[in-house]
């Protein structure tokens, strides 16, 4: 496994052994859709927002995997800047574009996509990262 270091500090190999270290501890991984990894290797995602189920799995300053599809190998690792709670409906244009989308209309589409529709009253967990490294496999 190799992994490309996005932060400055730390070597390639250190994140590699480390994103595989997690990899084996059972680790809570964030799963994202295929054009949503893009949008985060890109630089143009930077925050998610998942339903509340209970209180969050996620932890600020923590690292976790980015997986595209939950039996995929990871794909990259990114930090959480930033936790809050909130309703779906309290997103602005800035956060859509923190999203990785235009518009809060694209993201709205998206999002119903995504989960067959939406309610502005639902409590969302918003979650802001910064990508640690990319992390590539390989082939066996």
């Amino acid at each position: 496994m190799d992994s490309t270091d996005r932060r400055g500090e730390g070597g390639a190999d250190a994140q590699g052994q480390a994103a595989a270290a997690s990899a084996h501890r059972g680790e809570i991984a964030l799963i994202f859709t295929l054009d949503n990894v893009d949008k985060i290797l890109t630089g143009e995602k930077t925050q998610t927002r998942r339903l509340a189920r209970g209180p969050c799995k996620y932890r600020v300053g923590q690292d976790y995997s980015v997986q595209p599809g939950r039996t995929k190998r990871e794909v990259a690792r990114i930090a959480v800047t930033g936790i809050r709670r909130e309703a779906l409906g309290e997103i602005g244009h800035r956060d859509a574009r923190a999203e990785g989308y235009p518009s809060t209309t694209e993201f709205w589409d998206a999002w119903s996509d995504l989960h067959g529709g939406f309610s502005r009253d639902d409590l969302v967990d918003v979650i802001d990262f910064v990508l640690v490294a990319e992390v590539t496999h390989e082939p066996s």
